[in-house]
């Protein structure tokens, strides 16, 4: 069986590729043969026969649709689609563009807006104060989320390319270039640049430009004596929040391979800030204990979120308020 009518983007789920596609849904690709796509729509309605948009983590797989804010969501366990709105309530003029998942954290743009949502779909939350447009793609890079805002106006198409860092999702995006006469179908980050297929074709930038911003899975390589000249390790690790759960004070343990600056963070669920355990700190070389205190606030589940090196790092904490 083939994939009908026409597809409008894939994602490779939990060993799986899955299909997108305007007017039949979802398809998913035979594992065995890898030669037929079966129809993957079980628990989807007729409004969701156009999806825009598919990715996932390890946790869920979620679908957006052309318009309504709707979208669906399938976590791992079910095996059945659960259609929801963005904002609780219908938005006709307003659809799913694209969707990226970065970790812990599923990003996905609207025609109108830009939501994150941290808790695997289940809720969104409105970031980056973006200004309007007829279709925008999105991008995960490793310190940032990219986006190119395609508009049309008098005639002509235009794209605004902007960023939004991952630990300021409540600051305005940042402009960094803005093109006439284009139109952006996809970007990608490739060695030293980002790439943009357009409506007239291939373009890059060289990544000078967006300093401090690199590829999703780049890696922070230190230079070293002795060893295997080609080898790249890690410049720091940070263990695991402990206690966990905890009722007010927890720590976290930080080994540097050489000085830094350091910020943290805690947020809620909904990615409101609750405190700052350190901002801008500066550790020396070795390792370090980092603790905060949760304070008076509700049970429930928060993040830390450790800035380091211009890469986030995610802990969860259960907290207890006794």
């Amino acid at each position: 069986m083939g994939i009908f009518p026409y597809v409008s983007g894939f994602s490779e789920w939990r060993g799986n590729l899955y299909a997108a596609t305007l007017g039949g849904g979802l398809f998913k690709l035979d594992s065995a043969g890898r030669s037929n796509w079966s129809s993957f729509n079980n628990g989807l309605s007729s409004l969701s026969a156009n999806i825009n948009a598919v990715a996932g983590n390890n946790n869920v797989l979620i679908a957006g649709t052309l318009a309504n804010r709707l979208y669906d969501r399938q976590a791992a366990t079910d095996g059945v689609w659960d259609e929801r709105f963005i904002t609780g309530n219908n938005s006709p003029g307003d659809g799913v563009t694209d969707i990226v998942a970065a970790h812990d954290t599923l990003f996905m743009a609207t025609y109108n807006l830009f939501y994150y949502s941290t808790d695997d779909g289940l809720t969104w939350h409105e970031s980056g104060h973006t200004p309007r447009s007829t279709y925008t793609i999105l991008l995960n890079a490793k310190q940032a989320v990219l986006m190119a805002r395609n508009t049309f106006s008098n005639g002509i198409n235009k794209t605004g390319f902007y960023y939004i860092k991952k630990d300021s999702l409540q600051q305005s995006v940042v402009p960094f270039s803005n093109v006439d006469n284009h139109f952006t179908y996809r970007m990608e980050i490739l060695g030293d640049k980002l790439w943009d297929a357009g409506f007239f074709g291939l373009y890059y930038m060289s990544l000078s430009n967006l300093p401090g911003i690199t590829a999703a899975d780049a890696k922070d390589p230190v230079a070293g004596g002795g060893g295997d000249p080609g080898a790249v390790h890690y410049p720091f690790t940070v263990g695991q929040v402990y206690p966990n759960p905890l009722a007010d004070y927890g720590r976290l343990d930080i080994s540097l391979d050489t000085a830094k600056t350091i910020t943290a963070f805690i947020t809620d669920v909904s990615g409101k800030l609750v405190s700052m355990p350190a901002n801008g700190l500066a550790l020396p070389k070795g390792k370090a204990t980092l603790s905060f205190r949760m304070g008076n606030v509700s049970s429930g589940v928060y993040f830390l979120r450790l800035s380091i090196n211009d890469k986030i790092i995610t802990r969860k904490i259960v907290h207890i308020n006794r």
